[in-house]
């Protein structure tokens, strides 16, 4: 007990500089895979607006990965649609009906993915949190 009281005044007395204060850290990755850089002191308003910054970067990153979602399931769709037509084309009349009920199923698969998605774009996403953001809090 008594090396952990120990370790936890040693741990205070180191960070006790930072409490405060905001930094930034400079890092990269050399090519062995080893992190190397620097932390240096900033201003309160260059954190501040480094973080707002961040922030909108995330909201990008977001609204990019959900309309590349929305984007492939579509592309589903057509490929689906496009490997079923080719399927049909080279089948016998007796295959037909099992290729048919099969891209029935499939196709509506997809079709419910690439409408979940493009619900989730519009209405979790853009409605909840882009629309207030850009118009005001009020706007219904």
């Amino acid at each position: 007990m008594k090396k952990y009281k120990e370790q936890q005044e040693a741990e205070r007395k180191v960070y006790q500089q930072f409490i405060g204060k905001h930094f930034i850290q400079n890092q990269r990755q050399d090519k062995y895979g080893e992190w190397a850089g620097a932390m240096v002191e900033i201003p309160k308003h260059q954190y501040e607006e480094l973080m707002d910054l961040n922030s909108l970067m995330h909201k990008f990153a977001l609204i990019y990965r959900k309309h590349l979602e929305v984007q492939m399931n579509f592309m589903e769709i057509e490929n689906t649609i496009s490997d079923y037509k080719e399927q049909l084309e080279n089948c016998t009349p007796r295959e037909s009906s099992m290729i048919q009920r099969l891209a029935f199923i499939d196709i509506n698969r997809r079709i419910t993915n690439f409408l979940t998605s493009f619900n989730s774009l519009i209405y979790d996403f853009l409605a909840k949190y882009m629309v207030p953001e850009l118009f005001g809090k009020k706007i219904r």
